[in-house]
């Protein structure tokens, strides 16, 4: 993927603000393809403001920003639900549950169900700050300070109910930098970084409950995902001669916490199924708010070599380091097969992994010959990366308690529940483990580009990406029946989940691009790229599809489900002619500057 920065504006000598309102609602937008009737309502409202200015003149400035976005929008639904013949067939032990289904509006051809037909609100209220504060305490040394806060309530309904995410990320950094003299800079940041998460999920059952064939009747669940990091980080430039050298480092201490509460799912496999209770399976989660938490030091050195006028090399050194997460009260439990079920308490989850040393080397040349008109560069690299934290946090997982029973371990299951939770004690038990030889991520990147300067302004480039991912997470079932016996290797333990390193990706691409410079108000600009990309299922960042032999994750391997074999991409920017000579007063800023924006894709 490609690197982005964000910088925020500062305030200046001046005061200046600017305010926007951008609205978009159902009367501007085009008819969707096999839409009938009226549009569906739709409004969408963004609108703020900014002012920033001097506090001290030439000396110390601030920059306030304010965004909001007010969206709502209705949308129909059609879900199937039981006819009255079919709740008419119920056995009484579900007369409470099959009550909660909504009346069917409009009937089918299945004298089994009918269905709901209605409307439901999406609303998405959101409101973001930023404060930017500036001080310059000579021409060599200065500080900033930056604050943003943001607040999002997003609503959707879905089944029967509606879940609702309560978003509240802010972050805070400081930073001050140094010009020990013309050829030696510093600078020194301390950051803190909080994403909070809070989805509230509501609806008419106390259960959660699917049964193949209607809509899920919604049940409670509370999910918390609550981060926090602090970070510490150093960087120097250096010049010397033709070096141009760059070392620095990170510390970086992780807090999240999770827990989901405790919530029931019953399974129906088929209506005739749940007609006569026959449930497939049920799940019991109690899980309570835990934290886990770890570090990750980082530092890494870098020197550009201006070796000809024409030539420059670069070669650098990068290594991290992340620790084995841990649970601050120590309520964690690692689960392994060698332990006969869960580990003792303060075992590591996992052996620590120290060889993440990532070499980097590259060119950029420009032959003689040529005339400064053709230019060619070249890359490789080896990036670590701890993927998502959460991918590693199986112990802390089995903090609470995960239950699940199926029709497997008890033929009779049948709700109500309550006769079987014994049995689902002693046999169901569904921990979740990692692999303790886990090692963390890394992928090899590695790029060759040709670029040629052509007439009328005209940039041509044609290069070739590629890259190899290894040690990506993947997941796994352990714990499995054994076909031959009918039996668990652990049979006091049901299926587990098993995060683990074993997965490998590769991308190979070719692409072209020919670029005109913007010249008499006109810009062009054709991106094309032929690619292919295999995976085995993994793509390292929480996703992994279930394989479907079990010891054999390389038998996944194939075109990754974000493959995209071809891609072409042509815009145009185009300075629209009038206005230009109107001056700089009211008639410049109204008729003025106009431009008109371009993309086929």
């Amino acid at each position: 993927g490609g690197v982005v920065q964000l910088i925020s504006k500062t305030g200046t000598n001046r005061y200046r603000g600017t305010a926007f309102d951008f609205v978009r609602n159902d009367r501007f937008a085009a008819r969707p393809f096999m839409t009938v009737g009226d549009m569906p309502p739709f409004t969408l409202n963004q609108f703020g403001g900014n002012i920033g200015g001097p506090i001290v003149a030439q000396r110390t400035f601030f920059f306030a920003n304010y965004e909001g976005i007010r969206q709502r929008q209705e949308r129909g639904f059609t879900r199937a639900v039981p006819s009255a013949a079919f709740r008419a067939l119920v056995t009484p032990a579900l007369a409470s549950i099959v009550a909660m289904y909504p009346q069917g509006t409009a009937r089918t051809s299945n004298p089994d169900m009918d269905d709901w037909v209605g409307t439901e609100r999406v609303t998405n209220d959101e409101d973001a700050v930023l404060l930017r504060l500036d001080h310059r305490f000579s021409d060599k040394t200065t500080l900033f300070a930056r604050y943003n806060f943001d607040k999002a309530d997003l609503v959707n309904p879905g089944d029967t109910g509606s879940t609702t995410n309560y978003i509240r990320p802010a972050n805070f950094t400081v930073q001050l930098q140094r010009i020990f003299g013309p050829s030696v800079v510093s600078e020194t940041k301390f950051g803190y970084n909080q994403s909070d998460r809070l989805s509230v999920r509501t609806g008419p059952a106390t259960e959660q409950v699917g049964v193949s064939g209607f809509v899920n009747l919604t049940g409670p669940q509370e999910i918390i995902e609550d981060g926090s990091t602090y970070s510490l980080l150093s960087d120097f430039a250096v010049v010397r001669g033709r070096h141009n050298i760059k070392f620095g480092g990170e510390l970086r201490r992780i807090l999240i916490d999770v827990g989901e509460g405790n919530t029931t799912s019953l399974t129906y496999s088929s209506r005739p199924n749940f007609a006569v209770n026959r449930l497939d399976n049920f799940n019991i989660v109690d899980f309570p708010v835990v934290q886990g938490q770890r570090w990750w030091t980082l530092g890494y050195i870098q020197d550009d070599v201006k070796w000809r006028s024409n030539l420059t090399f670069n070669a650098g050194l990068r290594y991290e380091f992340y620790t084995v997460p841990v649970e601050r009260d120590g309520r964690d439990k690692v689960w392994r097969i060698a332990c006969g079920g869960f580990c003792a308490p303060g075992t590591q989850w996992y052996e620590p992994d120290y060889n993440n040393f990532g070499p980097r080397v590259g060119f950029a040349w420009s032959p003689a010959r040529f005339r400064d008109n053709t230019v060619v560069r070249g890359g490789f690299g080896v990036f670590f990366g701890p993927g998502q934290n959460d991918d590693v946090f199986a112990p802390i997982d089995n903090a609470g308690a995960r239950t699940t029973l199926t029709r497997a371990e008890a033929p009779a299951l049948s709700y109500s529940i309550d006769p079987f939770l014994g049995v689902a004690a002693s046999v169901g038990n569904a921990a979740r483990a990692v692999d303790e030889t886990r090692v963390d991520q890394y992928a090899e990147h590695y790029s060759l580009t040709i670029q040629q300067a052509l007439p009328w302004r005209m940039t041509m480039q044609i290069g070739y990406i590629g890259n190899q991912a290894h040690h990506l997470l993947d997941r796994n079932n352990v714990n499995n029946i054994n076909p031959a016996t009918g039996t668990r290797p652990l049979p006091q333990f049901g299926r587990v989940d098993i995060k683990t390193s074993g997965s490998n990706a590769n991308f190979n691409g070719l692409q072209f691009s020919l670029y005109r410079r913007a010249a008499a108000g006109l810009q062009l600009g054709t991106q094309y790229m032929w690619s292919h990309a295999f995976d085995e299922g993994s793509l390292g960042g929480g996703e992994s599809t279930a394989i479907q032999k079990a010891d054999c994750r390389s038998c996944e391997y194939a075109s990754t489900g974000q493959d995209v074999r071809h891609t072409l991409t042509v815009n145009g920017v185009d300075a629209l002619p009038f206005g230009r000579d109107c001056g700089q007063g009211v008639l410049h800023h109204m008729f003025g500057g106009w431009m008109i924006f371009g993309r086929v894709r």
